[in-house]
């Protein structure tokens, strides 16, 4: 490699890292607020926050308006809200934070009436649902007026899903040992495939050792362990387990299933009219969201959100 080439790649690392920068998030703010006075500023950790928290907003309070505002994470969420909760202006009239809960919840930093954090792991754990996968029967599947067909669906659905949450049990514990010990991980699996080893009907876990698919910069301790084991096996695992994982399994299992349906030796669609072929791209993030059910307490807080010009007038 050139010596050209190694600073090009040190300057693009340094540019990402300075796009991280509480700092820099809040001039990117500032200018928000700047070209949108009197706007109500929601901020998400990212994109899929953002089309999730859209469909769930547009439900609950269909007349509120917002300007998204995307951060690279939690821990950026959570940074510029305590720069904005500092400033000596009026910047935090009308910005509002959503967080997930994670296996850490707010990090450390204080609850605030302007930061909503989910009761379950994160948006993901919400759209993995039997609501979501009975609506997408429906229509989706072409299964309307069919109970009995989407009845076994549903329920085969629900003793997988227990399975995978049982195989994954041992990841999940790796991850939330290094959340709540404060153990760097390398990034985390992406790909339902370094997971399990998914089938319509069977899941299975890889052959792969669990250090190689949750890296860690350190091992825990047996003592850490067995202080931490208590607390994660109180966790409901549907709820509390990494809501990723669960989305991932949720969206190959559907891409199995809509093989089923043209499949001529069909599992489940064998007694219905299959002319129509399955809507593969109205399955979204954005259609589950718009089927599923939304963190408790989202509603309360949407109610008690103001705009800046209310908040100002009121002080």
């Amino acid at each position: 490699m050139s010596d050209n080439t190694a600073n090009a790649d040190n300057y693009i690392e340094r540019m990402k890292e300075a796009k991280d920068k509480a700092a820099v998030l809040k001039y990117r703010l500032v200018t928000t607020r700047g070209d949108l006075p009197d706007a109500v500023i929601f901020v998400f950790e990212g994109d899929d926050d953002k089309t999730v928290y859209f469909n769930w907003v547009s439900r609950i309070c269909p007349e509120l308006e917002y300007e998204p505002f995307t951060c690279r994470g939690k821990r950026k969420v959570l940074q510029l809200r305590d720069v904005v909760l500092r400033d000596k202006s009026d910047l935090a009239d009308g910005i509002y934070f959503f967080v997930d809960r994670d296996f850490d919840d707010l990090q450390g930093h204080p609850e605030h009436e302007n930061t909503f954090m989910t009761d379950r792991y994160s948006v993901e754990n919400y759209l993995v649902d039997d609501v979501v996968l009975k609506e997408f029967l429906k229509n989706e599947f072409h299964c309307h007026g069919n109970p009995k067909v989407r009845e076994p669906i549903i329920r085969a659905f629900g003793t997988l899903y227990e399975r995978f949450l049982k195989v994954t049990e041992h990841i999940n514990l790796r991850v939330f040992l290094a959340r709540k010990l404060g153990i760097n991980a390398s990034a985390l699996p992406d790909r339902i495939n370094a997971l399990v080893t998914l089938q319509l009907s069977s899941v299975t876990v890889v052959d792969t050792a669990l250090p190689d698919i949750v890296r860690l910069d350190r091992e825990p301790t047996e003592a850490e362990i067995l202080a931490l084991l208590e607390e994660f096996s109180s966790l409901a695992p549907s709820h509390r387990y990494r809501g990723k994982f669960s989305l991932k399994f949720f969206e190959k299992w559907l891409e199995l299933l809509a093989a089923d349906y043209g499949d001529d030796n069909t599992i489940f669609f064998g007694s219905i009219d299959r002319v129509a072929k399955v809507k593969r791209s109205e399955i979204t993030l954005g259609s589950m969201a718009s089927k599923s059910p939304h963190p408790h307490g989202l509603p309360d807080f949407l109610q008690g959100v103001e705009a800046p010009s209310k908040q100002s007038n009121a002080a």
